[in-house]
């Protein structure tokens, strides 16, 4: 039995990946220890880091099925250094985000790198039936999962469509190992990683050490929007708002989800993020998430304003750095006026008045040769010259 367990994986197939994420791992420059464990972030000066570190499945002649050889389509011939190659099975460094969605599917996967960060995911739908049925079948309902640089970090504690077991938290023997494959998702609070459940699980984690930040994984029912997850996507929002500049952003989920605006226009503010623009109730959608919080603040004040219908002006002379922060997509304008933190209206509050809970944005400026002007349909009181404000992307 070799001392890293690929030998004791159940299929030809999870043994060919197994090999080569060590050996990828090996490539990075990373950490993998005699158990087969992979920590640390690459690093190109270790001795046995190699320029080609990316190994690609797609471009070996054949590979496993299960225990079933495949041929591979390899259409541009057979790579010179094939698996291997300078770039990752999949890349967002370049823009910063990546999201997909599946309606009423079964599962999807991604295996994307973001800021030199490997992040694969499964995302499943449950289609409410029990499971007392082979792989073929239960799989279909269960197996969502994330994993960081090869490590699962969090799972439904099941076992998953492409064959990963997380059925089992093997250093403490605790977990499922039930014929039913997909018997972990009822229940199972045991199984590999943190214990994702009905609806999104999110980790923020440290770009450099690639670990999770303090709190995190979390877990929200965005479907029924109760119990631990009683603030759902209000408490995504939060977090996705709260990370630091250049954190690792990871959503995936589990049966049934939801997405309101406050949390879309989160990752739209915070990352960027534009493939999708939709908010829907709760259904059994599939979603994924992953992206780099932006840099993302700039301060000036307010020139002038009137009141009802509402308006300011924001001097470009006053301001010459904020050309720059609005030509980035998606950023969002917010004040806080002390006049209204003590006649029970908060700061908050005052902006969901002026323009449904979203603040400013490029929708509602236009410019001149002296200002930058802000409109809205609804009412509000004269903000004093002066204030300060916040642009945030």
């Amino acid at each position: 039995m070799a001392a890293n367990g690929i030998s004791t994986l159940s299929t030809k197939a999870l043994k060919q990946k197994g090999k080569l994420d060590i050996a990828q791992a090996k490539r990075q420059g990373k950490t993998v220890a005699r158990d087969g464990t992979i920590t640390g972030t690459a690093d190109a000066t270790k001795p046995y880091a190699r320029a080609l570190n990316n190994y690609a499945l797609a471009d070996l002649p054949t590979q496993y099925t299960n225990n079933v050889v495949t041929d591979n389509a390899n259409a541009a011939g057979l790579l010179l250094g094939r698996p291997w190659s300078t770039t990752p099975a999949g890349s967002v460094d370049t823009y910063g985000f990546f999201e997909n969605q599946l309606v009423a599917g079964t599962w999807m996967t991604f295996d994307e790198t973001i800021a030199g960060v490997r992040v694969q995911a499964i995302v499943t739908n449950f289609d409410g039936s029990l499971n007392t049925t082979p792989l073929v079948t239960s799989s279909l309902q269960h197996g969502s999962y994330i994993k960081v640089n090869g490590t699962v970090i969090a799972s439904d504690h099941s076992l998953a469509p492409d064959g990963t077991d997380n059925r089992v938290d093997i250093p403490l023997n605790r977990g499922t190992t039930s014929s039913d494959p997909g018997s972990g998702g009822f229940g199972n609070q045991y199984g590999v990683g943190f214990w994702m459940q009905r609806g999104h699980t999110i980790t923020i984690l440290d770009p450099v050490t690639a670990t999770s930040r303090a709190g995190f994984p979390k877990w929200y029912d965005t479907y029924a929007m109760v119990g631990v997850g009683a603030v759902g996507t209000a408490g995504i929002a939060n977090d996705i708002k709260n990370a630091a500049a250049g954190d690792i952003i990871i959503m995936g989920t589990y049966d049934a989800t939801s997405i309101t605006t406050a949390m879309r226009n989160a990752m739209t503010t915070y990352t960027g993020a534009n493939t999708y623009s939709n908010t829907y109730s709760a259904t059994r959608i599939s979603h994924m998430f992953l992206a780099k919080r932006r840099s993302t603040k700039y301060v000036g004040t307010i020139d002038s304003s009137v009141g009802n219908p509402f308006s300011f002006k924001v001097k470009i002379s006053d301001n010459p750095n904020m050309a720059a922060a609005i030509a980035n997509s998606g950023w969002m304008l917010t004040w806080t006026d002390p006049r209204f933190d003590n006649g029970g209206f908060t700061a908050p509050q005052i902006n969901v008045r002026t323009q449904s809970g979203s603040g400013f944005n490029s929708g509602n400026m236009t410019t001149d040769a002296t200002h930058y002007n802000f409109t809205s349909w609804f009412g509000a009181a004269q903000i004093p010259q002066g204030t300060q404000f916040t642009i945030e992307w």
